[in-house]
């Protein structure tokens, strides 16, 4: 084979290695698309708790704070995961938001549950609290042979303690992303990306 063949060959294995790779990458993917509705409670004109149900005492703007929410001690808000999102085996599920002390609180508990019950709790943390807006992060993998497979997933933001304590938490961008196990599609991806790969390896050696 004349060295302009041999290139011309190495060219189009570059190209298709690139476009397996693209595809595997494409198909592995997260999903954050829709999972939370109004995540930085405001509606475009005010501050807002549109898509969010609260349990207790809660307010929107609350101590000098625009478009954010205030939960009072014995209080929370939650919020079923949208885009028909249900668990598989496998799946990583993240949660952000920013958190704050807003009124004598040291901390926030953040809770995933499942079926749109609160009572079925899949996983808690609780993070520790200051005077300004910090970024918080709760993970959770599901297991296979677990009964909340093919339930919704929510995530609950609470305030510890009792309504007479008169504590107050501050949250705001709350956002939600899945980053799911590759099927065995993409499974097959990669591997014919690894063995295109190594054969293009062998052929610039040669």
């Amino acid at each position: 084979m004349d060295v302009i063949h041999l290139r011309i060959i190495l060219m189009l294995m570059n190209k298709s290695l690139i476009t397996l790779l693209g595809l595997a990458l494409l198909s592995a993917g997260t999903v954050n698309a829709a999972l939370i509705t109004n995540p930085a409670f405001y509606n475009g004109v005010s501050g807002s708790l549109n898509g969010w149900t609260v349990n207790g005492t809660v307010n929107l703007d609350w101590n000098g704070v625009t478009d954010s929410a205030g939960i009072r001690s014995g209080s929370s808000i939650s919020q079923v995961f949208g885009d028909a999102y249900t668990v598989n085996a496998g799946d990583t599920i993240s949660v952000t938001f920013d958190k704050r002390n807003a009124w004598n609180a040291s901390f926030v508990d953040a809770t995933f549950f499942s079926d749109g019950n609160l009572t079925n709790v899949l996983f808690t943390q609780s993070f520790a609290l200051t005077g300004g807006f910090e970024t918080a992060t709760i993970t959770f993998t599901a297991l296979d042979g677990q009964s909340y497979l093919g339930k919704s997933v929510g995530i609950a933001l609470a305030s510890p303690g009792v309504f007479a304590d008169d504590k107050w938490i501050g949250v705001d961008n709350v956002n939600a992303s899945v980053t799911p196990v590759p099927e065995a599609s993409t499974l097959a991806l990669m591997a014919s990306a690894a063995a295109l790969g190594f054969a293009l390896l062998r052929r610039k050696r040669q």
